[in-house]
């Protein structure tokens, strides 16, 4: 049996979470403040995939 893949550097935000993995990204609303939009999925490579996305759209602005 392996071993779960564990976070890499700077991933903080991406870790293991009941039966997959979930992750967050800070985002600015429209009104200036700021919120954790969440993301789940079974896959970690999906999941990580959707993740680094979800931290363009978040740094493209609200």
């Amino acid at each position: 049996m392996s071993t779960p893949r564990v976070r890499a550097n700077g991933e903080g935000s991406l870790f293991a979470y009941r039966n997959g993995y979930a992750a967050y990204v800070w985002v600015t609303t429209p009104g200036g403040g700021r919120e954790r939009k969440w993301i789940y999925g079974q896959d970690r490579d999906e999941l990580h995939s959707r993740w680094i996305d979800l931290q363009k759209q978040a740094k493209s602005g609200p």
